[in-house]
C-alpha cells in the first residue's frame, strides 16, 4: 500500500491565550450579528404592534356588531322579523371584519370573537324563536279552548274526550320546549274542566256540588269553591224561577178572576147574569175562582133581597172608608188590592150592591198606572177635605155628614176628571192649583158642603117619615139609616113617643 507523505513544522514558543474566543479584531473579519438582532427585534416589535392594532380593531368591530344585532333581535322579538335573514346579515358583517386582516393574531381574534358573537346571537335568537312558538301555541290553544269549550257548554259529558284532544293538540307543538308543552296542556285541561263544571252546575246543581267535593274535576281549591258557589246560586235561581212561574200563574189567574168577577157583578146589578153563567165561567175554574163564585153567589142573594124590599142606601162612612182604602198609597196598611173587603161589607149590610159594583170597578182601575195616579191625587184631596171638616165644630160627632160630603166631593171630582178626558185635556189639571179646573179650591169644596148640609140640616121632626135608605138622628142623638123593618116598627108606635130605640 502506498504511504501518504508527511510534513513537519517547527512551532515557536509564544504567549498562551487564556481561552478567549478569537474576535473580529483577532481575525480581521466584521461581526454583523448585533445588527441582525436589532433588526429582528424591530421587526418583531412592528409585527406585535400590527397584531395588537388588528386585534383591537377586531374587538371594537365585534362589540359594535354584537350591539347592533342585539338591538335587531330585541326589535325582532316584537316586530316578528324573520330571524334567519338577520343571521345572514350578521355572517356578512362578521366576514367583512376579517377581509383586511394581515396578521395571524388578528385573524385568530376575529375568528374567535365571530364564533362567540354567533353563539350569543344564536342563543338569543333561539330564545325568541321559543317565545314565538310558545306564544303561537298559546294563541292556537285559545282557539282550541274556545271551540272545545263551546262543545262543553252544551254537552259537559264531552270532557274526557276533550282532554284527549288536548294531548293530541300539544303533541303538534314541536318547537315548544317540553316543559312549556306540559304547562300548556295542564292549563288547557284545567280551563276545560272549569267550563264543564260550570255548565254541569247549571244542569244539575246538587250533583255538581257532590262531584266537585268528590274530586271528579281537575280544579284548584279556589276554582272548586267558585264552582260550588255557582251551583248553589244556580240552585237558588232555579227555585226562584219555579216560584216565579207559580206566582205568575197565580197572578194571571187572579187577573182573569178579577175581570170576570167585575163583569159578573155588573151583570148581577143589571139583572143579566144567572147562576149558571157564574158556575160555568172558565175564568173561575182555578183555585181562586172558587172563592169568586162564592162571593158572587152572596152578591146575587143580596141583590135579590134589595130588589124584593127596596135598595137601601149605603152607609156613607163605610163607603168613604172603602174608597180611601182603595186609593191609599202602596205600603199603606189600609190599602186593599181585591174586592173581598167590599163583598164583606155587602154581607154585613153596610153597603148596597150598586155601591159594591162601583167600588169593585175602582179596585180594577187601580191596576192601570194612569188611574193609579189619578186615584192617588183624589185620595190626597179626599183626606184634606175630611181633615178640614172633622176640625169644624159644626161637624163634631157627625161622621156620617162628613163622609157624605166627602163622597159627594169624590163623585164631583170623578165627573170633572171624566169631562177633562172627554175634552182631550190632561186629567191631572184637576189637581193643579194653577189651573182653572182645580178641584181643591174653596169654592169647589164648598159646593159639596152646600149640597149635603142643605139636606142634613133640615130637621126631621118624625123619624117615621124618613124614607127608606135615608139617614136620620134618633132620639138618642145617634145617626141611623132608615130600613124597611125599622120603618114598619115605627109605624106601630104612638106618634110623639120615643119608642124602643
Amino acid at each position: 500500500m502506498p504511504r501518504l507523505p508527511t510534513r513537519s513544522a517547527d512551532i515557536q514558543p509564544g504567549a498562551i491565550s487564556g481561552g478567549r474566543r478569537a474576535g473580529a479584531d483577532d481575525t480581521g473579519v466584521v461581526d454583523f450579528a448585533p445588527v441582525a438582532r436589532t433588526v429582528q427585534g424591530v421587526a418583531e416589535q412592528q409585527m406585535n404592534l400590527l397584531e395588537e392594532n388588528e386585534s383591537r380593531k377586531v374587538l371594537v368591530q365585534q362589540a359594535e356588531i354584537r350591539a347592533k344585532y342585539a338591538k335587531r333581535l330585541d326589535e325582532a322579538a316584537t316586530s316578528g322579523e324573520e330571524l334567519g335573514k338577520i343571521r345572514e346579515e350578521l355572517d356578512a358583517d362578521l366576514s367583512r371584519v376579517s377581509e383586511n386582516l394581515s396578521t395571524r393574531k388578528g385573524l385568530e381574534t376575529a375568528q374567535m370573537h365571530a364564533a362567540n358573537t354567533g353563539a350569543v346571537f344564536d342563543n338569543q335568537a333561539n330564545n325568541i324563536a321559543v317565545t314565538r312558538a310558545t306564544l303561537e301555541a298559546r294563541v292556537e290553544g285559545a282557539k282550541f279552548l274556545n271551540s272545545t269549550g263551546a262543545i262543553l257548554s252544551s254537552n259537559p259529558g264531552y270532557l274526557p274526550q276533550a282532554e284527549q284532544d288536548v294531548d293530541a293538540f300539544v303533541a303538534t307543538l314541536a318547537r315548544v320546549p317540553p316543559e312549556k308543552r306540559a304547562a300548556i296542556a295542564a292549563d288547557l285541561k284545567n280551563n276545560l274542566n272549569v267550563a264543564a263544571a260550570m255548565r254541569q252546575a247549571q244542569i244539575d246543581p246538587d250533583g255538581t256540588i257532590a262531584a266537585v267535593k268528590g274530586g271528579q274535576y281537575n280544579l284548584d281549591p279556589t276554582q272548586r269553591l267558585q264552582i260550588e258557589r255557582e251551583a248553589e246560586r244556580e240552585k237558588r235561581a232555579q227555585e226562584a224561577d219555579r216560584e216565579r212561574v207559580k206566582l205568575e200563574a197565580r197572578r194571571e189567574e187572579a187577573e182573569k178572576v178579577d175581570i170576570a168577577r167585575g163583569e159578573m157583578l155588573d151583570g148581577i146589578i143589571k139583572g143579566k147574569v144567572r147562576w149558571a153563567d157564574i158556575r160555568d165561567n172558565p175564568a173561575f175554574a182555578g183555585p181562586q175562582g172558587a172563592n169568586a163564585k162564592k162571593e158572587l153567589f152572596l152578591m146575587m142573594e143580596a141583590r135579590n133581597k134589595e130588589m124584593a124590599s127596596g135598595e137601601k142606601k149605603s152607609n156613607p162612612v163605610v163607603e168613604r172608608n172603602l174608597w180611601m182604602a182603595i186609593h191609599a198609597p202602596d205600603g199603606d196598611p189600609r190599602k186593599i188590592y181585591s174586592a173581598t173587603p167590599i163583598f164583606e161589607a155587602v154581607q154585613r149590610g153596610d153597603i148596597n150592591t150598586a155601591t159594591a159594583n162601583q167600588l169593585n170597578a175602582m179596585v180594577a182601575n187601580q191596576k192601570d198606572e194612569n188611574n193609579r195616579t189619578i186615584g192617588s191625587h183624589m185620595n190626597g184631596a179626599m183626606a184634606t177635605v175630611g181633615r178640614a171638616l172633622s176640625q169644624d165644630p159644626k161637624y163634631l160627632g157627625r161622621p156620617d155628614v162628613v163622609a157624605a160630603i166627602q163622597l159627594d166631593y169624590q163623585d164631583r171630582v170623578n165627573k170633572k176628571v171624566a169631562s177633562l178626558r172627554a175634552a182631550k185635556v190632561d186629567p191631572l189639571e184637576a189637581f193643579n192649583p194653577d189651573s182653572k179646573e182645580y178641584v181643591g179650591s174653596p169654592q169647589f169644596i164648598q159646593g159639596s158642603v152646600n149640597r149635603i148640609t142643605g139636606n142634613a140640616q133640615r130637621p126631621v121632626q118624625d123619624p117615621a117619615s124618613t124614607p127608606v135608605g135615608q139617614t136620620f138622628v134618633d132620639p138618642n142623638g145617634v145617626t141611623r139609616v132608615m130600613t124597611k123593618e125599622l120603618k114598619a116598627a115605627l109605624a106601630k108606635t104612638t106618634p110623639g113617643t120615643t119608642g124602643n130605640w
